[in-house]
């Protein structure tokens, strides 16, 4: 495609981009202004299919393109340096574009992350026909493009980094995205802690996870780091819905931060062993069943105590502040997976990738 083409058509997808945002927001704004009997409150409201779709749509021919034209920067790039095209080429056929590997790590906010991109990058898929996707798979290949993602999924941060290969090839770019935060939170006692031991670890079991990735990647490889989403309470509902009503009074907070502490301290306990300082795990205990609550304050309070730990080199996006304050793209009883904003992380880390490999 001429150079002046491909400029248009990416003002074009940037254009309809903002006009679908737009048309979100106006959508809420006329919500928000309707008559009295027809109001629904901000977290009520509920983006219907066929603007969902269309929103869809529009990020995903653009994440497409975004990869197609750092995979064809790559491939220029490669062929400069060694004065040929990359591997894989034959005559008549384009060659193919260095490896660009995406290992995806964490919770299920990064398995929908992995989902939409599998969605975006399977020749099979019909997201671009506006038709939607069906059994869509967390790992995928697009042989054209040469990228490769790779979803694993963790249970409370516990990374089986042993279990990751190594970069295959000299030219691969890797990419290690990685959050793993709603598993670390609680809403107790209808949601208890996945893994109370791993949860007050939390610090450490990143910062590992980083030191481990970089050891087993190589010093090349891109990590990066998502803040854990805002949790939109507000879209709970039954049990869910009352415990986090219960958590925001100070009254009941304390009461169920003494029963959430009686109840898990004998397995810290026995988890830190007979000669720890009780007062210690103690503390740090209540600490976490106060604070670490599947609301969107526990969200607040989760990120700003994980940054501290996360190491220099590591690229931090943002899932936290792309997602606060946005309750109407997350369904309704779900509050904290916001499948609508999946493809603008996407965008944000693709953004990361240009940076760190071009």
């Amino acid at each position: 495609m001429p150079r002046k083409q491909a400029r248009a058509a990416l003002l074009l997808l940037a254009v309809a981009a903002a006009a679908a945002s737009a048309q979100l927001s106006l959508r809420a704004a006329a919500a928000a202004k309707a008559p009295a009997a027809a109001h629904k409150p901000l977290g009520d409201l509920e983006i219907d299919k066929p603007h969902a779709a269309a929103w869809e749509h529009v990020w995903s021919v653009a994440l497409l393109q975004r990869v197609e034209m750092i995979q064809a920067k790559r491939a220029e790039a490669l062929a400069s340096r060694t004065g040929d095209a990359a591997d894989g080429g034959e005559e008549g056929i384009a060659p193919l574009p260095p490896p660009l590997r995406l290992l995806i790590v964490g919770d299920s906010t990064m398995q929908h992350q992995a989902n939409f991109l599998c969605q975006v990058l399977k020749a099979k898929c019909n997201m671009l026909t506006r038709k939607g996707c069906k059994n869509v798979p967390d790992n995928c290949t697009n042989k054209r493009l040469n990228v490769r993602v790779e979803l694993q999924l963790t249970w409370a941060c516990a990374w089986d980094w042993q279990k990751t290969a190594p970069p295959a090839a000299q030219n691969e770019a890797t990419v290690f995205y990685y959050n793993c935060g709603l598993h670390m939170m609680h809403l107790f006692p209808a949601r208890p802690f996945m893994e109370v031991s791993l949860s007050l670890d939390a610090h450490s079991m990143v910062r590992d996870s980083f030191v481990h990735a970089r050891e087993q990647l190589g010093e090349g490889a891109l990590l990066v780091w998502m803040t854990t989403n805002d949790i939109a309470e507000d879209r709970f509902t039954k049990e869910y819905n009352i415990t986090a009503s219960e958590w925001k009074t100070k009254e009941a907070a304390d009461g169920l931060t003494s029963k959430c502490v009686d109840h898990y301290g004998p397995e810290v306990q026995a988890m830190r062993g007979v000669g720890a300082t009780e007062g210690g795990w103690v503390e740090e205990l209540e600490d976490w069943c106060r604070n670490g609550v599947l609301t969107g304050s526990g969200a607040q309070w989760l990120n700003s105590r994980l940054l501290k730990h996360i190491p220099n080199g590591v690229q931090i996006l943002d899932g936290y502040t792309t997602t606060r304050g946005r309750p109407w793209a997350t369904r309704y009883s779900d509050g904290r997976h916001y499948r609508l904003l999946r493809p603008i992380k996407l965008e944000q880390l693709f953004s990361h990738i240009s940076r760190h490999f071009l």
